[in-house]
């Protein structure tokens, strides 16, 4: 597929050209769907791999990306500390959105706020195969029919970041210890903050990494 920019009314095309070469030619004319993610690890990833995601994220077993460099840098160093090896790292690319208008793909867009919704998705991936609270997961993803996100999930997912220590809040709430508005507090979610997860390796087949 041609990627084109428009410029001065003139479409130009090219089979190899990336958005920071023609931000720099251009930089007040651009009017294409290129979308810059980053990645923080505590590794270079220039080919993501759904491979090597695990389980129990937020948002399922997905490649994790954000919008937000900063939230990438702050998750890099955070990553390479706990761990203790590696490099602090943020993983760049260029991804044209243009893709996800495909009937193939399917996104699921939480919001930018935080709502019920959100809260039963980090309930629905972070607490599955969690033994301690089998019996209300099992209950809790009948009543809210839940169940075809784990059937069928979606291509692309996006929700905000939730801190603190997710799983002990989402089991409270589970067992009917803490209300929706004091679980939700208690997640303390960052509204500038948000994940763009990937859960189709068609879609991460499409990342432009870019070298720094």
């Amino acid at each position: 597929m041609n990627r084109h920019v428009v410029y001065n009314g003139t479409m130009c095309f090219s089979n190899n050209i990336t958005y920071s070469r023609v931000k720099r030619l251009f930089p007040h004319s651009l009017n294409f769907d290129i979308i810059r993610f980053f990645h923080g690890s505590n590794v270079k990833v220039p080919s993501p791999s759904l491979d090597r995601c695990k389980e129990g994220r937020d948002l399922g077993r997905r490649f994790y990306t954000t919008k937000n460099e900063r939230q990438a840098q702050d998750f890099a160093e955070y990553i390479t500390n706990r761990l203790g090896k590696g490099v602090a790292t943020v993983n760049e690319y260029e991804f044209d959105d243009d893709i996800l208008k495909d009937p193939r793909y399917t996104t699921l867009n939480l919001g930018n706020a935080p709502t019920e919704e959100w809260v039963n998705h980090l309930i629905l991936n972070r607490l599955k195969g969690d033994f301690n609270v089998l019996p209300e997961y099992l209950r809790f993803v009948d009543e809210k029919k839940m169940g075809r996100y784990l059937i069928n999930p979606p291509s692309l997912t996006i929700g905000l970041v939730a801190d603190g220590k997710p799983d002990e809040i989402l089991e409270d709430y589970l067992h009917g210890k803490i209300s929706l508005d004091e679980t939700i507090e208690r997640l303390n979610p960052n509204l500038k903050k948000e994940q763009w997860a990937f859960g189709d390796q068609s879609l991460l087949n499409k990342f432009k990494y870019i070298k720094k």
